[in-house]
């Protein structure tokens, strides 16, 4: 009996990866895009910390200062991504997410320029608002595209969190190897090439009838589903305990921009 469960066992795990593989091979071109868009704006949450300490000696900033680029960067997104299902209904999921990727466009060129650490922060609050929008929509996009089940839709959405995560102070900590300007600016191109492809080929947004209606409080009603409201908290902790980290431990390590993005790449991966 033993011997006969271990292999339906084994058959079981064998078809669940074939038809997970599956569900990832024959996804739609758009979901493709809209995946690839999602790396590079998470690429945008981890770029900058392996360049604080680059940042604090070329503008003079104080830690206080420095830890503002992710606390306002955080706080504007968090607070914006209640409004991004009210603005993909009134407007069209296709204009919120282009709309997004214009704003991290723009806020990642104009921080390439910056002249001090206020400027930048104004952006990153910029940076954050373009995020939220492009972010929300994005996995709802995609759930709503990809062929197959939610699951493996959701599982795509999650890979792409995963590899912007861990590429973004990799990516941060090479560039900044020349200057601090310079993530800045690569990050602007990716994001170009992302906002191009997903104004050229995501589908056009329907009529507006034809869409769900959602209302700026039903976020906040949605809390009213208990498991929502105990993931929601468990949520809210994780991810001030993880933004605490990556703010402040590239200032406490004060190393070049290739070390400390060196760890922190191994340590997301």
């Amino acid at each position: 009996m033993t011997t006969v469960d271990s292999r339906a066992s084994s058959s079981t795990d064998a078809h669940e990866g074939q038809s997970f593989l599956q569900t990832f091979a024959h996804q739609p071109r758009t979901v493709w895009i809209t995946a690839f868009a999602a790396v590079v704006a998470f690429m945008g949450i981890g770029l900058v910390d392996p360049i604080l300490h680059s940042i604090a000696e070329a503008l003079d900033a104080p830690p206080n200062k420095l830890t503002l680029l992710f606390g306002v960067y955080v706080g504007v997104q968090c607070v914006a991504m209640l409004i991004t299902g009210w603005s993909a209904s009134r407007f069209g999921p296709k204009r919120t997410l282009v709309t997004g990727l214009t704003l991290i466009i723009l806020a990642a060129a104009l921080s390439v320029f910056a002249s001090d650490i206020d400027q930048l922060i104004i952006y990153r609050v910029l940076w954050g608002l373009g995020n939220a929008l492009f972010l929300a929509t994005a996995l709802a996009f995609i759930v709503s595209e990809a062929e197959g089940s939610h699951h493996g839709a959701i599982m795509l959405y999650e890979a792409a969190l995963g590899v912007g995560l861990a590429v973004g102070p990799l990516i941060g900590a090479l560039l900044g190897e020349w200057t601090w300007r310079a993530p800045f600016g690569g990050t602007a191109i990716l994001m170009l090439i992302g906002a191009i492809l997903c104004a050229a080929m995501l589908p056009k947004d329907g009529p507006a009838p034809s869409r769900t209606k959602v209302r700026l409080v039903d976020p906040i009603l949605a809390l009213r589903n208990r498991t929502l409201l105990i993931t929601s908290i468990g949520s809210a902790f994780y991810t001030g305990a993880l933004f605490t980290v990556i703010a402040w431990a590239p200032i406490a390590m004060g190393l070049r921009p290739i070390y400390a993005g060196l760890i922190f790449f191994g340590g997301v991966c």
